[in-house]
């Protein structure tokens, strides 16, 4: 009888994109392999998981040692952030610990991106697949400019990975630091990203995002939107305060919306963006032809990035910044809407971004297992 096929997911614990990645990939290889048995490794966004596979595929709440800490404000707090770093080496012997038994029984692993899941499957001969944009040692070297002897046993790990998939504006340097095992992939999005609509720059979506970099923003500029009467706004009130919702209840002009996935489903019907810089909203806004106002997270080099490489180089979104929000709000939208706006959705109703970026990984890892 063949044997059933096993495969362990490991996700990093840090905002949204990396789970709705994966959770592209899944789909994609329980299409293809209807028998596999998956087991995903994760913490922070696990309900959304349960929600889509239910106990199809078995969860172990198991939080990855890497993530980023944000100050009150949503910028990166590179001091806490630093400690992180140097806390990884000596977290993951106890992660192993409780991680490792369960390589005995995977035909191959993925991650996005966890660097001491290669470790492990190295040890115990099992391919591995990393599926990211940008990778921790790049991050870390990036942002906290830490000891090279340090990053040495995090690089380490990061090249036992056996091959790597990175969609389109993955960072120059890691494209060059892992090319000889890579393959470059499109992007990799929700399935509610298969929508595109008319734009009559009307309808405004302003997200807040996993690690909540716009809360403070959004507060201040709450009391000035029910003044600007030619938008409909969808707002995100989860980390709202009470008094700034209470508003919003009872505007004519504001509609609130909460959750992270109610959020990113709502970008489908919206005609304006405005959000924090992430890899997985650009790729939406991308790929829905969204014209947006990206707001580039102070300290945060793979927002910083992204947004050079989406804005600066290719003239596909333009910037907020924090003196635009506030009593400063409306007057940034209209210049945005009259000025940038048409000129962002006319390139890219010219652009034909793909998404098939979760079928292509299954595909190759097809070939090699």
């Amino acid at each position: 009888m063949k044997k059933r096929l096993q495969c362990g997911i490991f996700i990093s614990d840090e905002g949204f994109g990396h789970m709705v990645r994966q959770r592209a990939i899944i789909k994609e290889l329980v299409k293809k392999y209807p028998s596999i048995l998956i087991t995903v490794f994760t913490s922070k966004n696990i309900f959304y998981l349960k929600e889509t596979f239910e106990n199809n595929i078995k969860y172990l709440n198991i939080s990855p040692n890497l993530r980023t800490i944000k100050k009150k404000d949503g910028s990166l707090n590179i001091k806490k952030t630093r400690i992180i770093f140097y806390n990884w080496e000596k977290n993951i012997i106890n992660w192993k610990k409780k991680v490792k038994k369960y390589f005995l029984n995977f035909d191959f692993i993925i991650s996005d991106c966890v660097p001491e899941a290669f470790d492990l499957s190295k040890e115990f001969n099992i391919p591995s697949f990393g599926v990211c944009h940008f990778t921790w040692d790049w991050f870390f070297n990036s942002v906290c400019k830490v000891n090279s002897k340090y990053l040495k046993k995090m690089e380490d790990s990061f090249k036992k990975c056996d091959h790597f998939f990175f969609p389109p504006f993955t960072p120059d340097k890691i494209l060059t630091k892992y090319n000889k095992k890579i393959s470059k992939i499109n992007f990799i999005v929700g399935e509610f990203a298969k929508k595109t609509s008319k734009n009559n720059f009307n309808k405004c979506l302003i997200m807040d995002n996993g690690t909540r970099s716009l809360s403070s923003s959004i507060n201040k500029t709450v009391p000035f939107l029910n003044k600007i009467k030619n938008i409909q706004f969808y707002v995100c009130i989860d980390n709202l305060k009470q008094n700034f919702k209470d508003q919003i209840f009872i505007s004519n002009n504001i509609v609130p919306v909460s959750g992270l996935k109610n959020m990113h489903e709502k970008l489908a019907g919206a005609d304006i963006v405005i959000a924090r810089g992430g890899f997985n909203t650009i790729s939406e806004c991308l790929v829905l032809k969204k014209p947006a106002l990206f707001f580039n997270e102070k300290n945060n080099p793979e927002v910083r990035e992204n947004l050079k490489l989406v804005s600066t180089k290719h003239k596909l979104a333009s910037l907020i910044n924090n003196n635009d929000w506030g009593r400063n709000f409306s007057k940034k939208l209209n210049l945005f809407i009259k000025k940038d706006s048409k000129k962002i959705y006319k390139k890219l109703l010219y652009k034909n971004f793909k998404y098939n970026g979760a079928n292509q990984v299954v595909n190759k890892i097809s070939k090699i297992i």
